[in-house]
């Protein structure tokens, strides 16, 4: 690169922020839905973390990364890189087989829905229809930066009651139990809306019926939608739990029922919810030496995540933009959802899981696991395909279908700088031309140059990290097979001026966790060690994850941590030392 005089670096500023405003501009009439939408209040985001649930920063000492003269050469280098980070053509192996060069054995599927349902509730809006995402004006993008389930309470039932029955249980949609599970559990989509009865719109323009729940991105695959389906059949246990009087000895009472139980049900999810989010997916994610580290017993070492510096607690990008997004490594490129679906009801190759994406939008689709839409009949999950210790009965195996084969709990993808061919088409909803605007790691990098992130070497550095070099980030193969190490190196080479000690801090957190747990293998050695990444191979990664989302509980005066800092679950019995109360036990709680 050439030399920079302070004169070129201004017009340079000047050209790429006209450049935001006219990408701001037009995006108001054209924006992107489910992943590819950013946050309300993205495009405002404060050097200083103020006001209520305002978008902040942890470093903002830290200068922006940048990654070449003009924006557009930044957009161009970001697509180059995102290109580099697609595995192509991989739909995934068939459900009697496992996949050492892609799994992760530690973490199973279920975490990477649950993930994004903490995302979509620690970044709620219920003032806006969610597709404000880039209103320059915007200084606020949810009410609650808290794990508190806005996303399934919403507003509440004296302002939204549609959501709720009449007893303030909440309302769910049709059974989908599978065949063999009827009669021992019970499986619901969520309610949806019905079709426009006027009869004035005909079949050809009725709108596929979206879910009715407190926030409408839970509905974007099928997996997610059932994550918030347990936790609303939670409440609604919960909810019976209650209205039954108690004869337990110390805790004799009346059966509660109404406002009362409302309440009360309320916060007993909510730190129910709570915990699970830290004491299992928290620690599952970062590891157990990061958490304890983070989490100290109850009483939290924050060193990077300040919420008391805000009047209320806010969201950092370094987070929501970067190290949040390791959950898009996890994502497989499908899935099953239980021993009925798909496979005894696929019409070729039985032992196939279904997509979690296709790329055209159909209401009616039994190929893919879309969402925004009805899931058919039947389609409800099988929790023991997607969790550890959840119990479940398959039917007889044949010779077509040897259930007792099956890769039960499916595990979820390693946490690396390799994502899956379907998270380079997103599923498009508003007629996208450019192909970089349908790509998940293109959308996730252009988000971070248009946020200003630092680069991830200068957030190491002020972490006190020595950071990765760029040998290490772009040269070592890593878990790269051949083929995608030598386009990664190509590509650095073509970008060395610009990418030298400045990788993009998103890209730096997955490289690191890769890097930390790296197995050189052709993965036909069976008796390789399988790799097993977490996000606490990330030092940088597994501390701003940690300390954000234990800090969010910390600053929450509702929280159990404030509130009440020897509670402990009590929908299971945790007398026993080292009992845990994890996903699964809420799964196995809502079937008792």
């Amino acid at each position: 690169m050439q030399d920079i005089t302070k004169q070129d670096v201004a017009e340079s500023r000047a050209q790429a922020e006209k450049l935001l405003d006219a990408q701001a501009e037009q995006s108001k009439a054209k924006r992107p839905q489910g992943h590819g939408r950013s946050e309300r209040g993205l495009d405002a985001v404060a050097y200083q973390p103020e006001g209520f649930g305002r978008f902040g920063r942890m470093f903002p000492e830290l200068a922006r990364a940048r990654f070449g003269d003009t924006l557009p050469q930044e957009q161009a280098i970001m697509n180059a890189i995102a290109d580099t980070m697609i595995k192509r053509g991989d739909t995934g192996a068939p459900i009697t087989e496992e996949e050492p060069a892609d799994e992760n054995p530690k973490i199973k599927a279920g975490y990477t829905y649950f993930g994004q349902f903490i995302d979509h509730d620690i970044t709620f809006d219920p003032a806006s229809d969610l597709d404000r995402d880039n209103d320059p004006n915007a200084t606020q993008d949810f009410r609650t930066a808290r794990l508190d389930l806005d996303s399934i309470y919403g507003r509440g039932p004296a302002d939204q009651p549609y959501l709720y029955n009449p007893d303030l249980t909440i309302k769910l949609g049709f059974d989908k139990t599978p065949a063999y599970l009827k009669g021992k559990k019970k499986l619901f989509d969520v309610q949806r809306a019905p079709r426009d009865e006027s009869g004035e719109v005909d079949d050809e323009h009725q709108d596929c019926p979206r879910a009715i729940i407190g926030d409408k991105r839970n509905d974007e695959n099928n997996i997610v939608v059932q994550i918030h389906q347990l936790w609303q059949r939670f409440h609604n246990k919960i909810m019976l739990d209650l209205a039954r009087p108690s004869t337990e000895p110390g805790n004799e009472r009346p059966g509660i029922t109404g406002l009362a139980a409302f309440n009360t049900a309320q916060r007993k999810v909510r730190w129910h919810y709570q915990w699970v989010v830290l004491h299992d997916f928290v620690r599952r994610i970062v590891g157990d030496k990061m958490f304890h580290a983070v989490y100290n017993g109850g009483k939290p070492k924050l060193h990077f995540y300040k919420p008391e510096d805000a009047q209320y607690p806010f969201m950092p990008v370094e987070f929501s933009v970067a190290a949040y997004r390791f959950g898009h490594s996890m994502v497989r490129p499908s899935y099953s959802l239980s021993a009925e679906i798909p496979h005894q009801r696929a019409p070729k190759n039985k032992l196939d899981r279904l997509p979690i994406f296709k790329p055209d939008f159909s209401c009616d689709d039994v190929r893919s696991l879309n969402g925004f839409r009805p899931f058919p009949p039947g389609w409800g999950i099988d929790w023991s395909f997607f969790l550890p210790d959840v119990a479940s009965d398959l039917p007889e195996p044949t010779a077509e279908l040897p259930f007792d084969q099956f890769v039960r709990p499916q595990p979820a993808y390693r946490i690396d700088t390799m994502l899956v061919d379907p998270l380079s088409m997103l599923p498009d909803l508003r007629n996208e031309k450019r192909p970089d605007r349908k790509s998940l790691p293109s959308l996730n990098l252009q988000r971070g140059i248009a946020l200003g992130l630092p680069s991830g070497q200068a957030v190491a550095r002020r972490m006190g990290l020595k950071p990765l070099t760029d040998e290490q980030l772009w040269i070592d193969q890593g878990n790269l097979d051949d083929d995608a190490a030598k386009a990664r190196r190509d590509m650095f080479t073509e970008n060395a001026a610009q990418l030298h000690e400045n990788a993009p801090l998103w890209y730096y957190i997955l490289r690191e966790a890769e890097l930390a747990d790296a197995v050189k293998t052709d993965f036909e050695d069976e008796d390789e060690k399988p790799t097993s990444q977490v996000l606490g191979g990330s030092r940088l990664g597994g501390r701003i994850v940690a300390e954000v989302l234990i800090g969010l509980v910390v600053a929450d005066n509702q929280s159990y941590l404030v509130q009440d800092p020897n509670w402990r679950p009590t929908v299971k019995d945790m007398s026993y030392q080292g009992t845990r109360f994890e996903l699964s036990d809420v799964v196995n709680y809502v079937d008792s």
